[in-house]
């Protein structure tokens, strides 16, 4: 908080107490007192503002020292934006976040599952390097996650959600969980649109709640055959045409390639792919085995 006073010409003061949030919700008290000149500690009188901040907020939370960290509303160089490396990744592509919802009811997240507005009616949009996470709005709910005390688990195709289980008949609050596919790189910003969420109060009735999350996966990605079509059988005396998918090489031709000495390579039969994805012809050499 920022405080400033001006004395007017009658020995009366304005207050200006200015307030920056931390980007996270809930409900929050602010007391400004007025002392007594004489001795400067006596409150002559004091005035109490109450602050709802309604939404939600995704944050980290460090065991040792319970600093929490919250990720959702910052972008660019903001040190609180999540990042982590591919290599990290490529060890652990599941991460687990907290969350907090305040209703614009007083209620909140903390005690009990929560009811209305459903956390399934928030919508997530992904921009920038969306191939880093995969969600299917016709496979998935955002409050579909399965919390088990150590980690979210998340369905298939399901590359984000909210946890609101409980553990062993305890409910532990709301977790988000994110899958990260591996050998990618970049920079994903995570759009939640929550359009039911002030739907019971007339106030705000019409306007859409949104946030959103930045998180960037720094560092070199390792090319990688993320597809072949078609996989085989092939003929033992080769000469068949088969097609591999990568990611994270250079856009040139290649001069000499060999997979497992079972596909030589087809000059001239590159292209790339708008998502950046490398496809190439192969031949299918003569020989047997897998």
């Amino acid at each position: 908080t920022v405080i400033e006073t001006a004395e007017s010409e009658d020995g009366l003061f304005n207050v200006t107490v200015s307030f920056d949030f931390d980007r996270c919700a809930g409900i929050t008290q602010y007391t400004l007192f007025a002392s007594k000149p004489a001795d400067g500690q006596t409150p002559s009188c004091s005035i109490q503002v109450e602050f709802l901040v309604a939404g939600f907020c995704i944050y980290s939370q460090d065991a040792a020292d319970d600093t929490k960290v919250v990720r959702t509303g910052k972008t660019g160089a903001n040190p609180d934006v999540f990042t982590t490396l591919v290599n990290s990744v490529l060890q652990q592509p599941e991460y687990a976040f907290k969350a907090y919802f305040q209703y614009l009811d007083g209620s909140n997240s903390t005690l009990s599952v929560p009811a209305q507005p459903s956390i399934g009616g928030i919508n997530p949009m992904f921009y920038d390097r969306t191939q880093l996470i995969d969600y299917s709005a016709l496979k998935c709910s955002m409050d579909g996650a399965q919390y088990n005390g150590a980690q979210v688990n998340l369905d298939e195709d399901c590359g984000v959600g909210f946890s609101v289980n409980s553990v062993d008949g305890e409910f532990p609050g709301v977790y988000f969980g994110v899958r990260f596919n591996q050998y990618i790189n970049g920079r994903i910003v995570t759009v939640f649109e929550w359009s039911t969420f002030t739907d019971s109060d007339p106030e705000f009735q019409g306007e859409i709640y949104e946030t959103f999350m930045e998180m960037v996966i720094s560092g070199p990605a390792p090319p990688v055959v993320f597809l072949i079509e078609p996989e085989g059988p092939f003929r033992s005396t080769g000469g068949e045409i088969t097609t591999l998918y990568f990611l994270n090489t250079v856009q040139t031709d290649i001069i000499s390639l060999r997979v497992n000495d079972q596909y030589d390579y087809t000059p001239g039969s590159f292209v790339f792919l708008d998502d950046g994805a490398r496809v190439q012809n192969f031949t299918v050499s003569p020989g047997n085995g897998t």
